[in-house]
Protein backbone atom coordinates (compact mmCIF):
# COMPACT_ATOMS: atom_id res chain seq x y z
CA UNK A 1 0.00 0.00 0.00
CA UNK A 2 1.04 3.08 -0.59
CA UNK A 3 0.86 6.52 1.08
CA UNK A 4 -1.15 7.75 3.44
CA UNK A 5 -2.20 11.87 3.70
CA UNK A 6 -3.88 13.42 6.66
CA UNK A 7 -5.02 16.92 5.85
CA UNK A 8 -5.19 19.29 9.26
CA UNK A 9 -6.61 22.58 9.81
CA UNK A 10 -6.01 25.33 13.10
CA UNK A 11 -8.60 26.51 14.57
CA UNK A 12 -9.01 28.89 18.02
CA UNK A 13 -7.30 27.41 21.28
CA UNK A 14 -10.85 26.87 23.52
CA UNK A 15 -8.63 27.04 26.31
CA UNK A 16 -6.05 30.29 24.99
CA UNK A 17 -7.42 33.62 26.34
CA UNK A 18 -8.48 35.96 23.93
CA UNK A 19 -8.62 39.44 23.45
CA UNK A 20 -9.01 41.63 20.77
CA UNK A 21 -6.80 43.40 19.27
CA UNK A 22 -6.01 47.34 19.17
CA UNK A 23 -8.20 48.14 16.01
CA UNK A 24 -10.99 45.56 17.04
CA UNK A 25 -11.03 43.55 13.69
CA UNK A 26 -9.23 40.47 14.69
CA UNK A 27 -8.84 38.54 17.67
CA UNK A 28 -5.31 37.95 19.61
CA UNK A 29 -3.63 36.08 22.63
CA UNK A 30 -3.53 37.96 25.92
CA UNK A 31 -0.10 38.71 26.87
CA UNK A 32 0.71 36.05 28.85
CA UNK A 33 -0.35 33.29 26.35
CA UNK A 34 1.70 31.78 23.43
CA UNK A 35 -0.04 29.87 21.42
CA UNK A 36 -3.61 30.83 19.97
CA UNK A 37 -4.53 27.89 17.74
CA UNK A 38 -4.57 24.53 17.96
CA UNK A 39 -5.64 21.25 15.27
CA UNK A 40 -8.94 20.72 14.78
CA UNK A 41 -10.49 18.22 16.84
CA UNK A 42 -11.96 16.20 14.17
CA UNK A 43 -8.35 15.87 12.10
CA UNK A 44 -6.97 14.67 15.29
CA UNK A 45 -9.69 11.80 15.27
CA UNK A 46 -8.50 11.49 11.25
CA UNK A 47 -4.95 11.34 12.60
CA UNK A 48 -5.12 8.75 15.04
CA UNK A 49 -7.22 6.43 12.68
CA UNK A 50 -4.38 7.20 9.92
CA UNK A 51 -2.06 5.79 12.39
CA UNK A 52 -3.77 2.67 13.22
CA UNK A 53 -3.57 1.66 9.59
CA UNK A 54 0.49 3.23 9.30
CA UNK A 55 0.82 0.14 12.30
CA UNK A 56 -1.31 -2.25 10.72
CA UNK A 57 -0.02 -2.16 6.49
CA UNK A 58 3.34 -0.70 7.24
CA UNK A 59 3.07 2.11 4.92
CA UNK A 60 4.03 5.69 5.31
CA UNK A 61 2.01 8.54 6.87
CA UNK A 62 2.39 12.33 5.51
CA UNK A 63 0.17 15.10 7.38
CA UNK A 64 -0.02 18.02 5.30
CA UNK A 65 -1.53 21.74 5.94
CA UNK A 66 -2.03 25.12 4.55
CA UNK A 67 -1.22 27.43 7.12
CA UNK A 68 0.73 30.51 8.46
CA UNK A 69 4.31 29.71 10.65
CA UNK A 70 2.37 28.99 13.34
CA UNK A 71 1.18 26.06 12.23
CA UNK A 72 4.70 24.63 12.92
CA UNK A 73 4.04 23.12 16.30
CA UNK A 74 1.20 21.17 15.42
CA UNK A 75 2.75 19.85 12.37
CA UNK A 76 5.61 18.47 15.01
CA UNK A 77 2.61 16.99 17.19
CA UNK A 78 1.64 14.86 14.07
CA UNK A 79 5.39 13.81 13.34
CA UNK A 80 6.02 13.00 16.98
CA UNK A 81 2.88 11.19 17.38
CA UNK A 82 3.85 8.88 14.51
CA UNK A 83 3.48 10.75 11.27
CA UNK A 84 6.93 9.55 8.51
CA UNK A 85 6.85 13.68 7.57
CA UNK A 86 4.68 16.44 7.19
CA UNK A 87 4.15 19.14 4.21
CA UNK A 88 3.86 22.70 6.12
CA UNK A 89 2.22 25.33 2.65
CA UNK A 90 2.99 28.11 4.06
CA UNK A 91 1.20 31.89 3.89
CA UNK A 92 1.33 34.59 5.05
CA UNK A 93 -0.54 36.22 8.41
CA UNK A 94 -2.91 38.17 6.52
CA UNK A 95 -4.15 35.38 4.35
CA UNK A 96 -7.53 34.37 4.87
CA UNK A 97 -8.00 30.51 3.78
CA UNK A 98 -11.49 29.14 3.47
CA UNK A 99 -12.53 25.58 2.40
CA UNK A 100 -12.38 26.28 -1.29
CA UNK A 101 -9.06 27.94 -2.04
CA UNK A 102 -6.97 26.00 0.97
CA UNK A 103 -8.40 22.61 -0.89
CA UNK A 104 -7.28 23.95 -4.56
CA UNK A 105 -3.78 24.53 -2.93
CA UNK A 106 -3.61 21.41 -1.14
CA UNK A 107 -5.26 19.54 -4.11
CA UNK A 108 -2.06 21.07 -6.35
CA UNK A 109 0.18 19.51 -3.85
CA UNK A 110 -1.11 16.26 -3.75
CA UNK A 111 -0.84 15.73 -7.13
CA UNK A 112 2.59 15.90 -7.21
CA UNK A 113 3.06 12.88 -4.55
CA UNK A 114 1.75 9.33 -4.47
CA UNK A 115 -0.73 8.14 -2.05
CA UNK A 116 -3.83 5.42 -1.62
CA UNK A 117 -6.00 7.26 0.78
CA UNK A 118 -6.55 10.40 2.13
CA UNK A 119 -8.24 11.22 5.56
CA UNK A 120 -9.43 14.94 6.99
CA UNK A 121 -11.97 16.06 9.73
CA UNK A 122 -15.52 15.77 8.64
CA UNK A 123 -15.85 19.91 9.75
CA UNK A 124 -13.83 23.10 10.43
CA UNK A 125 -15.56 24.20 13.53
CA UNK A 126 -14.45 27.30 13.24
CA UNK A 127 -16.63 28.22 11.03
CA UNK A 128 -18.88 25.56 11.07
CA UNK A 129 -18.15 24.43 7.55
CA UNK A 130 -18.10 21.09 6.41
CA UNK A 131 -17.46 21.52 2.66
CA UNK A 132 -13.33 20.65 2.21
CA UNK A 133 -13.65 17.13 2.32
CA UNK A 134 -15.76 17.49 -0.55
CA UNK A 135 -14.02 20.10 -2.29
CA UNK A 136 -10.56 18.40 -2.30
CA UNK A 137 -11.93 15.11 -3.76
CA UNK A 138 -13.49 16.96 -6.15
CA UNK A 139 -10.53 18.79 -7.46
CA UNK A 140 -8.59 15.35 -7.11
CA UNK A 141 -10.94 13.31 -8.75
CA UNK A 142 -11.48 10.79 -5.71
CA UNK A 143 -14.72 8.81 -4.33
CA UNK A 144 -15.26 10.06 -0.72
CA UNK A 145 -16.75 8.84 2.33
CA UNK A 146 -17.89 11.35 4.87
CA UNK A 147 -18.36 11.36 8.55
CA UNK A 148 -16.69 8.15 8.84
CA UNK A 149 -15.60 6.60 12.52
CA UNK A 150 -14.15 2.76 11.49
CA UNK A 151 -11.71 2.57 8.23
CA UNK A 152 -9.96 -0.86 6.91
CA UNK A 153 -8.24 -1.33 3.84
CA UNK A 154 -8.65 -4.60 2.28
CA UNK A 155 -6.10 -4.89 -0.80
CA UNK A 156 -7.36 -2.24 -3.12
CA UNK A 157 -11.08 -1.55 -1.47
CA UNK A 158 -11.38 1.13 1.55
CA UNK A 159 -14.51 -0.14 4.40
CA UNK A 160 -15.83 2.15 6.60
CA UNK A 161 -18.41 2.51 8.75
CA UNK A 162 -20.43 5.92 8.24
CA UNK A 163 -22.38 7.74 11.13
CA UNK A 164 -25.83 8.51 9.90
CA UNK A 165 -28.44 10.66 10.87
CA UNK A 166 -30.80 9.09 14.42
CA UNK A 167 -27.53 7.48 15.30
CA UNK A 168 -28.03 4.98 12.50
CA UNK A 169 -24.78 3.30 10.78
CA UNK A 170 -23.81 2.52 7.28
CA UNK A 171 -20.90 0.01 5.95
CA UNK A 172 -19.66 1.88 2.88
CA UNK A 173 -17.25 0.24 0.35
CA UNK A 174 -14.80 2.19 -2.46
CA UNK A 175 -11.47 1.39 -4.23
CA UNK A 176 -8.34 3.05 -3.63
CA UNK A 177 -7.30 5.81 -3.75
CA UNK A 178 -10.48 7.52 -1.85
CA UNK A 179 -10.90 10.75 0.49
CA UNK A 180 -12.27 9.51 3.67
CA UNK A 181 -13.62 12.71 6.50
CA UNK A 182 -13.88 11.24 9.80
CA UNK A 183 -16.10 12.15 12.73
CA UNK A 184 -14.88 14.14 15.44
CA UNK A 185 -15.79 11.33 17.81
CA UNK A 186 -14.39 8.68 16.32
CA UNK A 187 -11.21 8.40 17.89
CA UNK A 188 -9.65 10.48 21.05
CA UNK A 189 -6.55 12.00 20.63
CA UNK A 190 -2.77 10.96 22.62
CA UNK A 191 -0.93 13.00 24.72
CA UNK A 192 2.43 13.85 23.27
CA UNK A 193 5.33 14.63 25.92
CA UNK A 194 7.21 17.87 25.53
CA UNK A 195 10.72 15.93 25.07
CA UNK A 196 9.64 13.52 22.24
CA UNK A 197 7.95 16.71 20.32
CA UNK A 198 11.59 18.63 20.28
CA UNK A 199 13.30 15.58 19.03
CA UNK A 200 11.30 16.13 15.69
CA UNK A 201 14.04 18.07 13.16
CA UNK A 202 12.92 20.06 10.34
CA UNK A 203 13.96 17.63 8.29
CA UNK A 204 11.04 16.10 8.66
CA UNK A 205 8.62 19.00 7.75
CA UNK A 206 8.90 20.04 4.42
CA UNK A 207 7.74 23.58 3.82
CA UNK A 208 6.81 25.46 1.08
CA UNK A 209 6.10 28.78 0.84
CA UNK A 210 3.00 29.81 -0.82
CA UNK A 211 2.53 32.92 -3.66
CA UNK A 212 0.28 35.10 -2.26
CA UNK A 213 -0.91 35.38 -6.12
CA UNK A 214 -1.26 32.02 -6.25
CA UNK A 215 -3.80 31.83 -3.45
CA UNK A 216 -7.18 31.99 -5.71
CA UNK A 217 -9.89 34.08 -4.04
CA UNK A 218 -12.18 33.09 -1.61
CA UNK A 219 -15.73 32.00 -2.65
CA UNK A 220 -17.55 32.44 0.61
CA UNK A 221 -17.04 35.28 2.63
CA UNK A 222 -19.73 35.53 6.08
CA UNK A 223 -21.61 38.48 5.66
CA UNK A 224 -23.70 38.03 9.02
CA UNK A 225 -23.70 36.30 12.43
CA UNK A 226 -26.92 35.88 13.11
CA UNK A 227 -29.05 34.60 16.63
CA UNK A 228 -31.46 31.55 15.85
CA UNK A 229 -35.16 32.16 14.43
CA UNK A 230 -37.27 31.93 17.75
CA UNK A 231 -39.63 29.77 17.83
CA UNK A 232 -43.38 30.66 17.67
CA UNK A 233 -45.25 29.33 21.06
CA UNK A 234 -48.17 27.32 20.10
CA UNK A 235 -51.55 29.42 21.13
CA UNK A 236 -54.21 26.96 21.35
CA UNK A 237 -57.86 28.54 19.96
CA UNK A 238 -60.29 29.37 22.07
CA UNK A 239 -63.00 27.03 23.14
CA UNK A 240 -66.33 26.97 21.16
CA UNK A 241 -68.66 27.17 23.86
CA UNK A 242 -67.40 30.39 25.05
CA UNK A 243 -69.09 34.01 24.68
CA UNK A 244 -67.28 36.88 22.55
CA UNK A 245 -65.62 38.50 25.15
CA UNK A 246 -64.42 35.65 26.97
CA UNK A 247 -62.80 34.27 23.78
CA UNK A 248 -60.95 37.86 23.33
CA UNK A 249 -59.97 37.68 27.25
CA UNK A 250 -58.52 33.64 26.30
CA UNK A 251 -56.40 35.12 23.21
CA UNK A 252 -55.05 37.84 25.10
CA UNK A 253 -54.09 35.22 28.08
CA UNK A 254 -52.22 33.15 25.41
CA UNK A 255 -55.18 30.75 24.85
CA UNK A 256 -55.65 30.01 28.02
CA UNK A 257 -58.60 29.80 30.59
CA UNK A 258 -58.84 28.92 33.80
CA UNK A 259 -60.77 25.93 34.67
CA UNK A 260 -62.18 24.56 37.94
CA UNK A 261 -61.13 22.47 39.57
CA UNK A 262 -62.62 19.77 41.34
CA UNK A 263 -59.00 19.58 43.43
CA UNK A 264 -59.23 19.28 47.36
CA UNK A 265 -55.77 20.10 49.32
CA UNK A 266 -55.58 19.18 52.82
CA UNK A 267 -52.88 19.90 55.22
CA UNK A 268 -52.58 18.73 58.92
CA UNK A 269 -51.39 16.07 60.76
CA UNK A 270 -50.56 12.60 59.31
CA UNK A 271 -52.57 10.78 61.39
CA UNK A 272 -55.82 12.77 60.62
CA UNK A 273 -55.01 12.87 56.89
CA UNK A 274 -54.43 9.23 56.55
CA UNK A 275 -58.43 8.89 58.27
CA UNK A 276 -59.52 11.29 55.72
CA UNK A 277 -58.10 9.44 52.72
CA UNK A 278 -59.78 6.34 54.25
CA UNK A 279 -63.52 8.05 54.11
CA UNK A 280 -62.80 9.26 50.87
CA UNK A 281 -62.19 5.39 49.66
CA UNK A 282 -64.60 4.10 51.03
CA UNK A 283 -67.30 7.14 49.72
CA UNK A 284 -66.25 6.51 46.22
CA UNK A 285 -66.59 2.83 46.73
CA UNK A 286 -62.95 1.77 45.85
CA UNK A 287 -62.60 0.37 49.28
CA UNK A 288 -65.31 -1.37 51.09
CA UNK A 289 -66.32 0.03 54.64
CA UNK A 290 -65.20 -1.82 57.45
Amino acid sequence: MRNIIVCIHQVFDPLASLQLSANEKAVCPQADEEHLLTIEPSDLAALEIALQLQKTHQTTLTVICAASAAAKDDLRYCVARGATNAIHLLVSEEDRLDTWNTSLLIAEQLKQISFSLILCGEIWQDIMDRSFGPFLAEHLGLPQITRAEHVEIHNDTIQARSVCDHGDRELITCPCPALITIARFAQQPQYVAMKKRLHVTDASIKTIPVDEKAIPSALTQISMIGYPRPRVKYQPPPEKNLSASERLKSLIQGGQTKKQSDLTIHEGDTAVLAQKVIAFLEETGIISKQ
